[in-house]
């Protein structure tokens, strides 16, 4: 059955029994929006001399909040000198949400985080804002999602001033519409499965880190150099290397893929913030293909010389003029895979750091520095057996990895069909 109403313009408009229109969109009958400010008081938080912060008052800060959902003390490690004037006029109190408040991009500003225990002597950074209850309309578990949901995300972002950094503020926010429950025991029953799917993500978050662990351990083991290992210049092993192309790129762009300096992980490539390249001529020779071994050759003295191995990942895709193409001699190495694990060994990484100039925020490795690396490998059929146990091991990591993400799908899923009512609980 189908309920009749009229819009704006006296259009009639037949909506599903049970639902009404909102400016939020449709939510149930019995369900009704709230604007953020007349339910939450905002304060900006503290702002301190860099030679206050180490030791002192526990402080809610940026990555705290952007990192959780709810703000505990074992999630809080700044710390900042304070009087006790400061410290009562930036307190942090149980069921106070944070938000924050700067970043570079639209998407990471108004990420929220509900305070859930006692914290005493707690203040918060200037770098995120404090909406404080006003009223007992939202509970706080609730508080912990529905600033997250699809609804609340448009809104903070399209409000969201940017000038060199996107930023927001308490007027902003107040303004913000969120669909509410009409019952506290109704929000609860939402969180609380939106609480077991986040135990659920977080469990196999860390499954994932023990595996990943158990890994670094073998790699280390099994690469470790050898009596009888070869000892090489890389230039020696080596038959070729390539940098890429020197492409324009945006996340606006229709064109190919391409893989920068900030997709290359210790061993694996992050499809994380993948860029388009913007239509220009395009060279063939920057194309990936299967089992490419790219080397990080610019980025962060503690990032630079990162490798890691292309596994088609995508279609098609190219890479850009930070990362370099290496292709090793037959008839010393068994395979990509082999050298992928030997370049992401402590003793490769420290002998890559050790060859790095720059400074602590933009280093490079220079391919002649690079070629004269000295390389120790042990034949290729032991290469062959140790490259087999790793394989499987990322094989093991690849599934979880790959279950890891239907969770986090389902729970986008799950927030979107219970924070809109689509789906009711109780």
């Amino acid at each position: 059955m189908v309920e009749v109403t009229e819009n704006k313009t006296g259009d009639t408009l037949s909506l599903p029994k049970g639902l009404k229109q909102t400016e939020v969109g449709m939510i149930p009958v019995d369900w009704e929006v709230k604007s953020i400010g007349n339910h939450f008081e905002f304060k900006n938080g503290l702002n301190k001399e860099k030679k206050y912060f180490g030791s002192g008052t526990p402080i809610v800060n940026y990555m705290d909040v952007f990192e959780n959902t709810a703000i505990t003390r074992n999630v809080i490690h700044g710390k900042v000198q304070l009087s006790r004037e400061e410290i009562k006029r930036y307190s942090v109190k149980v069921n106070d949400v944070f938000f924050t408040r700067t970043s570079e991009t639209r998407e990471e500003i108004g990420i929220s985080a509900v305070c859930i225990e006692d914290l005493e002597d707690t203040v918060f950074s200037g770098f995120v804002l404090r909406a404080r209850p006003k009223s007992s309309d939202f509970n706080s578990d609730f508080c912990r999602f529905c600033f997250s949901s699809s609804i609340a995300r448009e809104q903070i972002e399209r409000t969201a001033s940017i000038t060199t950094r996107a930023l927001t503020n308490g007027r902003l926010l107040s303004d913000i519409h969120i669909p509410l429950p009409p019952t506290l025991t109704e929000q609860r029953a939402i969180a609380t499965a939106l609480s077991d799917m986040d135990d659920l993500i977080q469990a196999q978050e860390q499954l994932i880190a023990k595996k990943r662990a158990i890994k670094q351990g073998a790699t280390q083991e099994l690469l470790r150099p050898k009596e009888g290992w070869e000892v090489k210049k890389l230039h020696e092993i080596l038959a070729s290397t390539q940098l890429g192309g020197n492409y324009q790129n945006s996340k606006k762009a229709s064109g190919p893929p391409l893989i920068k300096m900030g997709n290359i992980q210790r061993g694996y490539i992050s499809l994380e913030k993948v860029e388009q390249i913007i239509s220009q001529q395009l060279d063939e020779r920057d194309k990936l293909r299967f089992h490419d071994l790219l080397f990080n050759t610019r980025n962060t003295l503690e990032l630079v010389g990162k490798v890691a191995i292309w596994k088609n990942e995508l279609p098609l895709a190219y890479f850009n003029s930070n990362l370099m193409r290496m292709v090793f001699k037959d008839e010393f190495i068994s395979s990509n895979y082999f050298m992928n694990s030997l370049f992401n060994t402590e003793g490769v990484i420290k002998s890559l750091k050790d060859i790095a100039t720059g400074t602590t925020s933009v280093a490079a490795i220079y391919t002649k520095d690079l070629l004269h690396l000295s390389i120790s490998y042990p034949d290729k059929t032991e290469q062959t057996r140790i490259a087999r146990i790793l394989s499987n091991m990322d094989t093991e990591i690849e599934q979880l990895e790959a279950q890891l993400t239907k969770y986090r799908q389902l729970k986008v899923g799950m927030m979107q069909e219970l924070l809109t009512g689509k789906k009711r609980l109780v």
